[in-house]
């Protein structure tokens, strides 16, 4: 397979006018011999003005204009347009570090995938928090345990194509049902220092919401993983499905009505006890240096459906980060 650059960056494109220009600019003046490729997601606001400017000014800038299929389509569109040695997906209303790119196509070229730290941005008061890696020895199961975000790691194209690898079109949380299968490619990981992404936290992101199709897409992504993984990482299946469904539903206690809030839970205690009876034993649960207090908490309090508690602390804990 040919490679015409050593780096891809992949960056699909839907409404995001506010955003796109940031990206942009932080990826295009940068040293390093890599190739930008857009695809607009079948945008309505003024996202494409603002590409076609880039595509004429850049001559490694490609842009590509598809009917609105979502993010997982436009990805897999980009990959099947790309032609560098590896690639990297970046989201549009995200940017990247300066003078970065260099370091990256340096650290990735060592190995099959390179898997980088990253940036909170919050949008409300403009401040960034440093993403702390859990870190063990095993290169797969750290992988495994890690965020499952498409955008931190750096793939050898390669790779991608000769195990015929796509995203799940049409799904919420593409990237935890998908990233998961990278471990079963490879075993050459190597996870960089580096943290050079700046993912934004923003309020109207498509995996933000509370919808039945975001509770569904999660219950879905967990059980892609639960029912291909192989049987030595179960663990490691579990601890995702562990913060990814009760934990995630007890962050956002504060934000259902109660009714709906039992509901929701119910479902889920049920769904553990189902497909993961041993949860509360979870190693990386149980794993101070890995799991947080405040998580640990909160499992052990859905572990006991002790919900009303939950809410309670909750509020109070949330008052008290404003006061701060």
């Amino acid at each position: 397979m040919k490679s015409s650059c050593k780096l891809s960056i992949i960056i699909p494109v839907y409404n995001i006018e506010k955003y796109i220009t940031q990206c942009l600019d932080s990826i295009v003046n940068q040293k390093g011999d890599f190739e930008v490729i857009i695809i607009n997601d079948g945008s309505n606001d003024g996202s494409d003005a603002i590409c076609k400017q880039y595509s004429k000014n850049f001559v490694n800038v490609k842009y590509y204009i598809t009917t609105n299929n979502g993010l997982s389509a436009a990805r897999n569109y980009g990959l099947s347009k790309s032609s560098g040695e590896y690639v990297w997906f970046v989201d549009g209303d995200d940017y990247v570090a300066n003078n970065s790119i260099e370091k990256v196509i340096s650290e990735s070229s060592k190995h099959d995938i390179l898997v980088i730290n990253y940036y909170k941005h919050f949008e409300s008061d403009n401040t960034d928090e440093l993403f702390t890696p859990k870190i063990i020895k095993d290169p797969i199961r750290r992988f495994l345990i890690g965020q499952q975000m498409a955008p931190m790691k750096i793939i050898k194209r390669s790779l991608l194509v000769n195990n015929a690898f796509s995203f799940p079109s049409g799904r919420l949380f593409e990237d935890l049902g998908s990233m998961y299968k990278l471990a079963s490619f490879t075993n050459d990981f190597y996870f960089s220092n580096l943290a050079p992404y700046y993912y934004r936290m923003r309020g109207g992101s498509i995996t933000k919401g509370l919808s039945d199709k975001n509770i569904e897409d999660r219950y879905w992504a967990i059980d892609e993983i639960r029912k291909n993984i192989p049987k030595q990482y179960f663990e490691e299946a579990e601890y995702q499905a562990i913060i990814n469904i009760p934990i995630f539903l007890l962050f956002l206690i504060t934000q259902y009505r109660s009714r709906d809030y039992r509901r929701l839970a119910n479902e889920a205690y049920e769904y553990m006890k189902d497909n993961f009876p041993n949860y509360k034993n979870n190693r990386y649960i149980n794993d101070a240096t890995i799991t947080n207090r405040w998580h640990r908490i909160l499992l052990w309090f859905f572990r006991h459906r002790l919900l009303f508690v939950c809410k309670l602390i909750t509020i109070v804990r949330n008052k008290r980060r404003e006061k701060c």
